[in-house]
């Protein structure tokens, strides 16, 4: 029987603590160290965790960091982060992860560890021993005295802007120099005056008991209003986990979440938000997200990449459920509604479905999440 490593057990936990899934190490190969899955078949939840390490705020944010969504031979979709001398490549059909360079053990062995438990301790804003050495803060020291230095290898830890030039076959989004138009404050204020100025009645309980059999209601003064309420309330909840799933989501959506977790931030916890990564002519979800940073005040940004943008998670397949829920234990709560959470549908005139329903989590789990997220 062959003796695990202390890193092979290491990493093997942390799945296993987090998503309950098995992996092993394949060391069998010497440019490549690969974390698989055990599962043949794979798992896009393992993706998604390995994607939220690797983008994390402390590790290496996609809005610092240049990430390519590429097709494999087999036409398996992959997110690709370049280092210095390592390339990270999650499949994200399966989970799989790829660390593959010159010194990839040696890599593996030094730095792994160190990304994974920067992820692990909840609201922790240090950052990774690899992170600091990217952006300078730490003297760079080599992996083995044969690895290329930072001068003789392809730049490719850079920021999106500075990474044009050498990956010309990439397309870019590259920030606009448009001046904010949402104040931070005015924001605030606004959201503490919600409930003054919604027209439902004053006790929430009774409107959602009025919604269980659903019916049709204005977008943008009814649905909207409740969007916002039922957010704020699940928020602002000690131990309530809130899923967030629709087509397409604009840069008022955005901020209006993200406020709400920044003003509830001592409970808030979004665990996912359930999203089209491309939306067709319209802004891309890393575009929305730097906008959103750009209206909040410096010591509120990586509160919010880690617990807002972190939770964004791309489904397999597209992505046309309309929904959010609150998990409070064996209890969930869910408003579905046929409209996206978007201008179109909460801002200009129209009417939309709404429905609200109370079921068990795990009925809710396996119906509402569990087909958006397990391979087809």
């Amino acid at each position: 029987m062959e003796v695990e490593t202390e890193i092979e057990s290491f990493v093997r936990q942390f799945v296993s603590s987090q998503i309950g899934e098995e992996v092993y190490v394949d060391f069998s190969e010497r440019t490549k160290v690969t974390v698989r899955p055990v599962n043949k078949t794979g798992s896009t939840t393992l993706a998604m965790l390995w994607a939220k390490v690797l983008q994390h705020p402390g590790n290496f944010p996609a809005r610092s960091h240049l990430y390519k969504n590429q097709y494999g031979v087999v036409g398996d979709n992959q997110l690709v982060l370049r280092l210095d001398d390592i390339t990270l490549t999650v499949l994200m059909r399966t989970g799989t992860l790829v660390i593959q360079g010159p010194y990839p053990l040696e890599w593996f062995i030094r730095y792994f560890r160190d990304i994974v438990e920067v992820y692990k301790i909840p609201g922790n804003h240090k950052r990774s021993i690899l992170a600091k050495e990217q952006n300078g803060l730490l003297g760079k020291s080599e992996l083995a005295s044969k690895t290329p230095t930072a001068n003789e290898s392809t730049p490719t830890a850079q920021t999106a802007e500075q990474s044009h030039a050498v990956h010309d076959k990439v397309q870019f989004w590259e920030e606009p120099a448009v001046k904010p138009t949402t104040n931070y404050k005015r924001q605030t204020e606004i959201g503490g005056a919600l409930s003054n100025k919604s027209p439902m009645p004053s006790s929430l309980a009774c409107e959602l008991l009025a919604l269980k059999s659903g019916r049709v209601e204005h977008g943008p003064t009814y649905i909207y209003r409740l969007w916002k309420l039922l957010l704020s309330h699940w928020f602002s909840t000690p131990g309530t986990k809130v899923y967030i799933a629709t087509p397409y989501i604009d840069i008022q959506r955005l901020i209006d979440i993200s406020l709400l977790v920044v003003t509830n931030r001592k409970h808030a916890h979004l665990e996912a938000v359930i999203t089209n990564q491309k939306h067709q002519q319209m802004a891309s979800i890393f575009e929305l997200q730097t906008r959103c940073l750009r209206t909040f005040p410096a010591n509120e940004q990586v509160l919010l990449e880690y617990n807002v943008f972190n939770s964004f998670f791309y489904p397999e397949t597209a992505c046309n459920a309309k929904f959010i829920a609150g998990i409070h234990g064996d209890e969930t709560e869910i408003l579905i509604t046929s409209a996206s959470f978007h201008a179109d549908h909460f801002i200009d005139d129209g009417t939309d479905i709404v429905i609200f329903k109370s079921m068990k989590t795990e009925e809710f789990l396996k119906k509402y999440i569990q087909p958006m997220t397990r391979n087809r």
